[in-house]
């Protein structure tokens, strides 16, 4: 397997991972008092786009050719730094509740 098979699979890991945390997320949402359950709904929508952005690119770099890939890497990671931050406001929103 290959350095880039490797690193597309991360990332597919961790995007499915990330999809079962959102899940909970949004049952935590129902649960959450008015003012937070309006702050944890933006906060899951930015990360729904985000995580879809992720995806999107992973799915160019599944597809782009050897010499591509390395360049489109800077790209997918900057947009994976965004996701996970993302997260890290939604998780500290629900803290709060």
């Amino acid at each position: 397997m290959t350095n880039r098979e490797e690193y597309i699979e991360k990332l597919d890991a961790k995007l499915r991972e990330w999809n079962a945390e959102i899940k909970k997320m949004s049952a935590k949402m129902d649960q959450a008092k008015a003012d937070k359950k309006i702050e944890l709904k933006d906060r899951l929508e930015k990360i729904k786009s985000r995580r879809d952005d992720v995806r999107s690119r992973l799915d160019k770099l599944k597809d782009s050719s050897d010499d591509a890939w390395s360049e489109m890497k800077s790209g997918i990671e900057r947009a994976w730094k965004d996701l996970d931050e993302s997260f890290k406001d939604a998780r500290d929103i629900i803290k709060q509740k």
